[in-house]
């Protein structure tokens, strides 16, 4: 049981490295077979670590019937959305479901440590090149690195950022080693920090900037105290991250005025993109398939960049209440088991969500796995 544990996770983490080589670096620009076996691997991926998940045994009557109620309304929201996310994500979330979280999330920062470094790398020996990408609507100008885009690199970088900062709290150093570990840590988070600043990517520092606030929170001696700060900022996140989502899809962020106007130019003009596209698509209760809208008063491609409107969209309804349900639930029992440092990630996502829509895909929004937490025996730590 332990070598098929191992292998999972080996086979699950090495998979999203070379999947995030290929796609995030300009690798996908340049190399049209890496490309092709990304995209296989993609697919692949998550039908091989179910597989192994189930060699390993162990799984319940209930838990498959619950598995196979959520598979069917995948495969709904698949046919109507043509969007394969929400099937690879169950398959590893169940496949994860009993396993430890701060594994996972080591497992990610790991793995996109490994990543940062590696295209770093290739920039340097000239196999990928750095793309510099100007806004005409936010008149900002920002440099790749060697990733395909600088949202790319923000990802990166925010990945690595929060979860250092959970695996920092957790962490129990010995006395004799603490304090080269803290110099260390240290270099190494200035580094990734002064990274993400140059990068110029603000949904990604502004995401970073609540996970510090987090940290920082979850310090304090006071326990009482900390608990209900860290209750009352977390719904108060939560719910105005949703909700304003979703009143943003209204008329007036197309003004040139008034606070919707501010909103909208804060977040690099997200809000009057996603609004532009639902005049287009509308709603639907399982998804429509999603595509670029080039004739518009911007003259650009206009993709939904805001993870929610994104799933409401492109997924649907369903998706949208089934997500939220998740959120509140996770973060339930993140408070009833007094599981207080995994909202340094999962409180960050949900805020780079009124940005970015990459969470969405399962080699980068690992708060989708936080399913341990819903068994009755789940109390981890470290």
């Amino acid at each position: 049981m332990e070598c098929t544990l191992k292998l999972k996770y080996v086979l699950f983490f090495i998979g999203i490295y070379f999947i995030c080589l290929i796609n995030l670096s300009t690798l996908t620009l340049t190399a049209p077979s890496l490309v092709y076996f990304s995209q296989h691997l993609i697919q692949i991926l998550p039908i091989m670590i179910a597989l192994v998940e189930i060699i390993k045994g162990g799984t319940t009557l209930e838990e498959l019937f619950v598995f196979f109620l959520l598979f069917s309304i995948s495969l709904i929201i698949y046919f109507s959305s043509k969007n394969m996310q929400p099937i690879y994500f169950l398959l590893i979330s169940f496949s994860f479901r009993k396993e430890s979280i701060s594994r996972i999330i080591q497992g990610f920062f790991i793995t996109y440590t490994l990543l940062l470094v590696s295209i770093l790398l290739l920039l340097k020996l000239g196999i990928v090149f750095s793309v510099t990408q100007y806004n005409d609507i936010s008149n900002t100008i920002k440099i790749s690195q060697g990733f395909v885009q600088p949202n790319s690199l923000g990802l990166v970088l925010f990945i690595i950022l929060v979860s250092y900062l959970y695996i920092k709290t957790q962490r129990n150093e010995e006395k004799e080693n603490k304090n080269i570990l803290t110099f260390v840590g240290f270099f190494f988070e200035f580094v990734i920090v002064y990274l993400l600043y140059k990068s110029g990517v603000r949904s990604a520092q502004f995401a970073v900037i609540i996970a510090y606030s987090y940290y920082f929170i979850i310090k304090i001696k006071n326990k009482e105290m900390k608990r209900k700060i860290l209750v009352s900022t977390t719904y108060l996140l939560f719910f105005s991250s949703i909700l304003l989502s979703l009143f943003s899809l209204n008329n007036k962020v197309l003004s040139q005025s008034g606070i919707w106007h501010s909103l909208d130019g804060f977040f690099s003009y997200r809000f009057s993109m996603g609004y532009l596209y639902y005049l287009k698509s509308g709603l639907s209760f399982f998804g429509k398939p999603f595509s670029y809208l080039d004739n518009n008063i911007y003259q650009i491609n206009i993709t939904v960049d805001n993870f929610y409107q994104h799933v409401l969209l492109n997924l649907g309804l369903v998706s949208f209440f089934a997500i939220l349900l998740y959120f509140m639930f996770t973060l339930n029992y993140i408070f009833k088991k007094n599981q207080l440092t995994l909202l340094i990630p999962f409180v960050s996502f949900i805020i780079y969500g009124l940005g970015e829509s990459s969470i969405m895909y399962f080699y980068a929004g690992f708060i989708f796995y936080f399913i341990p937490l819903f068994y009755k025996d789940y109390n981890e730590m470290i």
